[in-house]
């Protein structure tokens, strides 16, 4: 586990285009173990990113290219968050969908410490250190010597020493644990592991997801892609994108043919204007 240290608010600054370089420059930049707060609108609580890590470059995926952002033709009541980093997805779903049950999954202890930081004030959100894959077992972790944002699994060879160890849940072990019927918001972004998870064992939750989100590693896995396509293009979803994610939605039909339902009003959800302390 890392020891990391946490500097407190001490002057405060707006992210501006002006500035932005400089806050992306600080970020970017220094050592990954000094977690600085920063607050963005409209959330009301501080969000705590490393220095030095990719925890910058995921704020921005999420708040400034709002890649998660995909428009919905049902309701969302629960959400799962497959691969939640450091949660800056699961606030983003939280701000979007405040009446949602989101749980989310994080194998690697150290994004998981700063994932249940920065969801410490969403009742509405369950953290789980563990792994999503096609059957409960223990996997292996690699990390990312250059990049915190692409911690990988895999099955461990004997005598493999239990820190770099994980357990695992599946979809379906995930909506039997928290009663849910179906799922209506599926995220995935697990550095390759979505080859195994679309592979095998589907029969039994494929049914049940409404609109999924995947981002695919073939770099890492070649076949990502393949299986999450033939999966779910021959299950009766429609295809679309929303930046790096590959999403997938069940055709609903409707007698009223209402429109989508998008969430709060974009204005409601701007994030050009950062305050960083």
């Amino acid at each position: 586990m890392v020891d990391y240290t946490f500097n407190p608010a001490q002057a405060s600054c707006t992210i501006q285009q002006s500035n932005f370089q400089d806050f992306n420059y600080f970020f970017r930049c220094g050592d990954p173990r000094e977690v600085y707060p920063v607050f963005v609108h409209p959330y009301a609580h501080p969000v705590y990113l490393r220095r030095g890590t990719s925890d910058w470059p995921n704020l921005i995926q999420c708040f400034f290219h709002k890649e998660h952002d995909v428009e919905t033709s049902h309701p969302v009541s629960n959400i799962l968050d497959c691969g939640s980093y450091v949660g800056l997805s699961a606030i983003f779903f939280a701000l979007k969908y405040p009446q949602a049950h989101i749980v989310c999954l994080e194998p690697s202890p150290e994004n998981f410490e700063i994932l249940k930081l920065n969801t410490r004030c969403l009742p509405n959100v369950t953290c789980i250190n563990k792994a999503l894959w096609s059957e409960e077992t223990t996997l292996q972790l690699f990390y990312d010597a250059k990049d915190a944002w692409g911690t990988r699994v895999n099955e461990s060879p004997k005598n493999t020493k239990s820190d770099s160890l994980t357990e695992t849940v599946t979809i379906a072990g995930v909506m039997k644990e928290f009663e849910w019927s179906e799922i209506d918001i599926l995220k995935i972004d697990i550095e390759g592991s979505e080859k195994q998870v679309f592979s095998e064992n589907t029969n039994n939750w494929i049914g049940c997801v409404k609109t999924v989100m995947c981002e695919l590693h073939d770099g890492f896995i070649p076949g990502c892609t393949e299986a999450y396509v033939n999966l779910f293009s021959r299950s009766g979803y429609r295809s679309f994108t929303s930046g790096e994610f590959r999403c997938f939605q069940r055709q609903e039909t409707t007698e009223d043919n209402s429109p989508p339902i998008m969430g709060p009003s974009p204005q409601n959800l701007t994030h050009r204007s950062i305050t960083i302390f």
